[in-house]
């Protein structure tokens, strides 16, 4: 059941607050063929529902990344979570269509309109680039979660649920 967001929770409002504190603009990028479906920052709670994706019987949340995240040029990504379904689609997604993300090699991909359309075509590749794996129908980042997980992450990893 999908129970709308009246206010912010006080420790949404302290994560939020200190994702947004710790942003900059981000690095520049080529200009990618696609939109990365992200906002720097929620300034509200229209924002936070715009982005948010209730699952079936959950309650709204939205997911960001925080590049950079060892550095002094962080960037926060709160994700879409209506394109977006897991944290590192945003980091594949971004890749495979050319635009590369801090450290992380860039692949000229045919242009992909979507992750599903990314899945999609990489489950038909014998060899996929950029270390990725597909796990049944998911195609995986491996090495986006051994850069957010680590103790010297170069990604902060995180979710905003009000509840």
């Amino acid at each position: 059941m999908h129970r709308p967001a009246r206010g912010f929770h006080p420790l949404l409002t302290a994560l939020a607050l200190l994702a947004i504190g710790c942003g900059h603009a981000p690095p520049p990028r080529p200009s990618p063929r696609c939109r990365d479906h992200t906002r720097p920052r929620l300034t509200s709670v229209a924002d936070f529902e715009a982005l948010s994706a209730p699952g079936a019987g959950k309650l709204q949340a939205v997911k960001l990344v925080i590049e950079g995240f060892d550095t002094e040029q962080r960037a926060v990504h709160f994700l879409d979570g209506n394109f977006y379904t897991f944290h590192d689609e945003w980091l594949w997604f971004q890749t495979l269509n050319g635009i590369p993300v801090g450290d992380h090699d860039a692949f000229a991909g045919p242009g992909f309109g979507s992750p599903a359309e990314a899945t999609a075509w990489a489950q038909r590749q014998s060899e996929l680039p950029l270390d990725l794996k597909l796990y049944g129908d998911r195609l995986y980042s491996d090495t986006f979660y051994d850069h957010g997980l680590a103790n010297d992450r170069s990604f902060g990893i995180a979710v905003l649920d009000p509840g």
